[in-house]
């Protein structure tokens, strides 16, 4: 077939071979690389990706500087001063050297993501976009190194015309690459496939330039739930790991991309970037005062206050304060200016200057201004415990313990409980949910009651920002609540609200928490919200009353009878591992007994209980349990 045929390549095709009463058909495998490509691929991460179409992009006439600055530099940036210089970017200033790495830098706020957003999407329409990737610490897959350099390579391949039957090519030769490091993966998937197309393809002029990675400071690992990793220094190994990949090719002399990067200055990026060898091939543009960004408000507030999105967080969100004000705009505008007055007389970091000072607090401003916020409330400490607990309903993770309940902590998905659930299940008096969120509507999204389909929507914050500030303690000071303390609560609230479906409910309890009760999902949050999960943190007697009265027979028929019956033998297994070798404790005594006659009415066999311990000193912590 095709004796003849020269300088022939056919893709995904079909051949039929006749020969007398023999048929044969073929199909290509030419594709097969390529296919196992695109199983690695995040779609996710993409600019123009489904999951980012409510991203922010600048407003119409702001960072009108900025961005021409950064396309400047895509098409132009081979035209300047020698390579050797060390140059910036400010106030719309031309560009000096011709280096093909690009980091933008600065602050929470201050627009980064709009501004990569905007800028991938104009490159999109003039044929210059070569790839992007938008990692984001809320997206699985998105927060990770992982599919990084796949996603990466797929896109050059459509986007290159010529570059994606060599990387099919790669992939089919080595089928372990996926397992391999960043540098391996970038070698063998992007640079090899584009040095051999550049050796055939006279018209490189026409191909797209830019290269766009976006909030490389919210890549990290992800740790054995499979959720996002805050280990620092797990963190800091994956991004200097793509970091030192995209400087070694952005400092090759033929490199033919622009590569587009914006974080935060971390410090392992900031270190990296502005180390030796990275100078020479790196601009940094840093997002300050010389672009302005002032002008850029005033033109956004001049426009409709309502339009402002989360590139000007700090803005955005003292209007917010301003219009949602209980007491009269007034009042909080006051406040805001109080804010300013006490910044302006004391140091960057909101103490008075010193000449010892450390490292200013970039965060100052909008630490001051969330602390405001929150001391508005008529209990700040209690509005940020309900703060910290709308956070961990927003994504609860789910649980697998059918292999073993050691074993058991893999995260499956996340499940966000609703508004209206959250105000049952957090409101120890009707009313406290309007009492303690009442005044943080400029800084959380509450769902309206008639708007929003009786809120069965969750709770939303407007911006990251304020998560990072509760959990901070340099930054969030008096108003810190240790993870194990508002965990306490959400267990006591537990408690409160979830005695067993025969048993009375607390007075808080309203018909979005028993319809809750009902659903499979509210089963399985004991998956990650239960009783045993937090005995650890329970060494107060009152909650051994509370425990020893808790209705558990009513517990396990309701799991039972949405098939949660791994959750069941977990609770049976786990309350005796705290007991010693010679005596049971009365709770696992009655506890035990009671979820075995539940198995047993449900045709289950009760679970081998795990050994207990030798010795009471072994769980120091639990002593009280006797």
């Amino acid at each position: 077939m095709f004796s003849d045929a020269r300088d022939t390549y056919i893709q995904n095709g079909t051949f039929t071979t006749v020969a007398g009463n023999y048929i044969s058909r073929e199909e290509s495998v030419s594709e097969a690389g390529w296919a196992k490509l695109a199983h690695s691929v995040v779609t996710g991460a993409m600019h123009n990706s489904l999951e980012r179409s409510d991203s922010p992009r600048c407003h119409p006439e702001t960072r009108v500087a900025v961005q021409s600055d950064i396309m400047s530099w895509i098409n132009y940036g081979d035209v300047g001063s020698p390579c050797g210089s060390d140059t910036q970017f400010g106030g719309g200033g031309a560009i000096l050297a011709p280096r093909n790495l690009m980091w933008v830098t600065g602050p929470a706020g201050t627009g980064k993501t709009a501004i990569l957003t905007s800028i991938a999407e104009i490159c999109d329409e003039q044929g210059m976009l070569a790839a992007s990737f938008f990692f984001s610490f809320k997206h699985a897959k998105r927060n990770s190194k992982g599919h990084f350099v796949p996603t990466l390579a797929y896109q050059l391949g459509l986007a290159v015309k010529g570059l994606r039957p060599l990387i099919n090519n790669a992939v089919q030769e080595d089928g372990t690459i996926f397992s391999r490091n960043i540098k391996t993966q970038f070698e063998y998937l992007i640079l090899r496939p584009v040095w051999q197309l550049m050796e055939q393809d006279e018209f490189m002029s026409g191909w797209p330039k830019a290269i766009i990675i976006d909030a490389l400071d919210e890549c990290g690992p992800t740790n054995r739930e499979g959720r996002y990793s805050v280990d620092q220094e797990d963190k800091e190994g994956s991004q200097y790991e793509i970091l030192s990949t995209l400087v070694a090719a952005a400092s090759h002399p033929h490199f033919p991309f622009r590569i587009l990067i914006a974080s935060r200055a971390e410090r392992v990026i900031r270190t990296r970037l502005k180390g030796p060898s990275a100078r020479r091939c790196t601009h940094v543009l840093t997002l300050d005062r010389r672009y302005n960004p002032d002008a850029d408000i005033a033109l956004l507030l001049r426009c409709r206050f309502a339009e402002i999105r989360r590139q000007f967080i700090y803005a955005a969100t003292v209007l917010r304060f301003i219009q949602n004000a209980k007491r009269s705009p007034q009042e909080h505008l006051n406040i805001i200016l109080d804010i300013k007055l006490a910044l302006d007389t004391t140091g960057p970091a909101g103490v008075p200057e010193s000449p010892t000072m450390e490292v200013p607090n970039p965060f100052a401003q909008l630490d001051a201004l969330y602390t405001a916020i929150l001391q508005s409330t008529p209990d700040p400490s209690h509005a940020t415990m309900w703060l910290h607990i709308i956070d961990y309903f927003s994504n609860v993770p789910q649980y697998d313990f059918s292999n073993n309940y050691k074993s058991a902590w893999r995260n499956l998905r996340g499940v966000a409980f609703p508004s209206a659930f959250v105000d049952a299940f957090m409101e120890a008096h009707a009313g406290d949910a309007e009492r303690v969120l009442g005044n943080l509507h400029s800084i959380v999204h509450v769902p309206d009651a008639v708007g929003d389909n009786l809120r069965t929507i969750p709770y939303s914050f407007y911006h990251k920002s304020l998560v990072e500030f509760l959990k901070n303690p340099l930054r969030s000071k008096e108003l810190y609540i240790r993870e194990d303390v508002w965990r306490d609560h959400l267990f006591r609230r537990y408690i409160a609200v979830y005695p067993g479906p025969n048993t009375p409910r607390s007075s808080g309890t309203s018909g979005a928490l028993v319809s809750w009760k009902d659903s499979a999902d509210f089963a399985s949050l004991c998956g990650s919200l239960t009783i045993f999960d937090y005995l650890r943190f329970l060494q107060e007697p009152t909650f051994r009353d509370a425990l020893l009265q808790y209705d558990i027979s009513s517990w396990a028929e309701h799991q039972l009878s949405h098939r949660q019956v791994d959750n069941v033998n977990l609770v049976y297994r786990h309350i005796h591992s705290m007991c010693t070798w010679y005596r049971c404790k009365k709770l696992c005594r009655r506890w035990r007994k009671r979820i075995s006659s539940m198995l047993q009415s449900a045709g289950l066999s009760a679970p081998a209980p795990p050994s207990p311990t030798t010795s009471v000193t072994q769980h120091g912590s639990l002593q009280f349990w006797k």
